[in-house]
């Protein structure tokens, strides 16, 4: 039996939704074409479940990581290293806690940065690393971050 939800992403075979395969759809554009795009809405207007609808339309021909900033408080923002350190930790407890996989010789180097002093850490590490992992996949990378608002003012 379906019920109401405005806790948490909205699953479509367990609650009450709007249905978003239109929307997906023009978002895919997007994605496919390589463009970088923002959701902006109030709370409550269904961002965190279309982006769930997304990764799951995308997740065949892409390899989909799907972070949260949710967890990065204030002192995530401070610094350029803190950022770094923070995004990472992140990323790394994807996989530690989803199962979510990334190539073990990125993980590695993901896993050094945290290691670090912040202020030995920059941010194009962190990039390069991305690089790297970009090129060796077999599938486009493509990275979701919801609760981006978390770093406002930062």
């Amino acid at each position: 039996m379906k019920e109401f939800n405005t806790t948490a992403v909205c699953i479509p075979t367990k609650h009450y939704m709007v249905d978003v395969s239109d929307k997906i759809a023009e978002i895919r554009k997007l994605v496919d074409g390589g463009r970088y795009f923002m959701i902006n809405r109030a709370r409550q207007y269904g961002k965190t479940t279309t982006l769930w609808a997304l990764q799951q339309a995308l997740k065949d021909q892409y390899v989909v990581v799907s972070l949260s900033f949710e967890s990065i408080g204030d002192a995530g923002f401070k610094t350029e290293g803190d950022f770094v350190q923070s995004f990472c930790r992140v990323l790394l407890d994807k996989c530690e806690f989803s199962g979510f996989v990334i190539p073990e010789r990125i993980k590695e180097e993901i896993s050094g940065l945290c290691a670090r002093k912040p202020d030995e850490v920059k941010l194009d590490e962190m990039y390069r690393a991305f690089r790297r992992w970009m090129i060796s996949s077999d599938k486009p990378i493509v990275l979701i971050i919801d609760e981006v608002d978390s770093a406002t003012n930062n």
